[in-house]
Parts: C-alpha cells; sequence; structure tokens
C-alpha cells in the first residue's frame, strides 16, 4: 500500500500544479475512434462502425444498450468527453482524486452530467479494475502505461484485456527521443516532476501489451526531429489491439 499511495501522492501533486490540465483531445485519440468505433459524420450524426452486433448488444432484459468505452487513467477527463461527444458511453478512472474531481468539473461545465458519476478513483494497490469481465466495447490508454514503473502497467495491460471484449488504444514515449534509452527513469523536470516516466523501444511495446508485432491491428512510431540536426527530440508510439 505505501508505494501505490505515494504514487497517488505524486500525482495528485502533479494535477494540483496543473501540469496535465488538458482540456483539447489528442488526435491519434479522435482517429482511434473515428477508424475504429464510431465516425462523426457531421455535427449532428455520428454513426457506429463496430457493427451492429459489437455496438448494440442485447442485456437479459433485452434492451439495446450504447456503446461503452474505458477512459483509464481519464486525467482531467479530456478523452472521455470526447467519447460521450461521439455517442459513446465513457466511464474513467484515475488514480488521482484532483484528476477525478477536474474531470467531473469539465464534464459539468461542457453539459455532459452523465458521465460525472462514471468517474472515479482507483482505490486499491493491487491494479484491479472494478469492472466485469468484456464490460467495455474498447479502452482508451492515452499517455498513462508510459508515466508508471513497468510492473506496474503490465498489470493493468491485464486488467483493461480482461475488461474489454474489443480493441484497445494504447499511446506510448519513445526512446527515440532520450538517445535509445530504454526503461523507467525518475522525472526530474517541473512538469510531472518526480512522477516515473518508462521509455520503450519496438520489443519493450510488445512485452508490455503481452504480444508480437503480428497482433497488432495497427502500430506506428511518430518522431519529432530537429530540422538542423536531424536528431529525433520527440517519439511516440500509437498502438491498437484487439483484447484476447
Amino acid at each position: 500500500m505505501k508505494q501505490q499511495e505515494s504514487y497517488r501522492k505524486e500525482w495528485n501533486a502533479s494535477f494540483a500544479r496543473g501540469d496535465n490540465n488538458i482540456l483539447y483531445p489528442q488526435t491519434e485519440v479522435v482517429r482511434f475512434l473515428n477508424r475504429h468505433i464510431a465516425k462523426r459524420v457531421s455535427l449532428s450524426e455520428v454513426r457506429s462502425i463496430l457493427g451492429q452486433e459489437k455496438s448494440a448488444t442485447k442485456d437479459v432484459n433485452q434492451e439495446i444498450r450504447p456503446i461503452r468505452c474505458l477512459d483509464f487513467a481519464c486525467g482531467a477527463g479530456v478523452h472521455a468527453i470526447t467519447c460521450e461527444d461521439f455517442n459513446i458511453e465513457c466511464y474513467g478512472v484515475d488514480i488521482s482524486e484532483v484528476a477525478i474531481e477536474k474531470a467531473k468539473s469539465n464534464a459539468k461545465h461542457l453539459g455532459f452530467h452523465q458521465l460525472v458519476n462514471r468517474l472515479s478513483v482507483i482505490e486499491n494497490d493491487k491494479q484491479l479494475l472494478p469492472f466485469e469481465d468484456n464490460f467495455f466495447d474498447a479502452v482508451i490508454a492515452e499517455s498513462c502505461l508510459d508515466s508508471m514503473p513497468l510492473h506496474i502497467a503490465k498489470r493493468y495491460v491485464h486488467e483493461l484485456k480482461r475488461v474489454t471484449k474489443g480493441k484497445i488504444f494504447v499511446s506510448l514515449i519513445s526512446s527515440a527521443g532520450v538517445d535509445g534509452f530504454v526503461g523507467d527513469a525518475v522525472v526530474e523536470a517541473q512538469h510531472e516532476k518526480d512522477t516515473i516516466q518508462h521509455y520503450f523501444d519496438v520489443s519493450g511495446v510488445c512485452e508490455l501489451l503481452a504480444c508480437n508485432l503480428e497482433a497488432f491491428v495497427e502500430i506506428k512510431e511518430v518522431l519529432t526531429n530537429d530540422v538542423a540536426t536531424g536528431r529525433a527530440v520527440e517519439g511516440r508510439y500509437y498502438c491498437v489491439l484487439l483484447a484476447e
């Protein structure tokens, strides 16, 4: 419990400083939704692209339910709110109480009041998610599994696969921008200070997600290069895989 509570403390401090008050969705998350889950075709219309058998299944009472998505480590809730805008019933979880309160405030402010009760803090230290097997049709794990020690991230990946019957979007920081360093590092910069950052290469991505390259629906590495030197100053992997 001490390790997990310390981890929570550092992220509460980070969100309290405003380090991660992200209010606009990441482009790759929107692309994931548009390509794999539901496509917005106009300001007033969203079309499911999961298929009838996945997007509108019947429960024991024979009632049609909406597409469900989990925004894992949801932070201030921007991607959960984006899902709601796509007519997707989203749930958000985060280790930080400060983040969840900000997410609830943002959802209320933007008129997504139904989302508020689906945002919650992960309370335990065993990396277990409070959802039934196959509860979700999709999962978003944007810039989060690389912001924790690798052994903890692996346990969360196992849980994400357990609670999902569809596709999982994962974004991970590449080792390209740190001269190929792979592994855990304590963040020393003011932004996210004292939290853990894990840098990945391709084999590390496969290790974390417990699959080989052939198992990905999509995987790409996007690099930002300095024009003068040609050196990669930043890199990130964007992955889509099917829950096993």
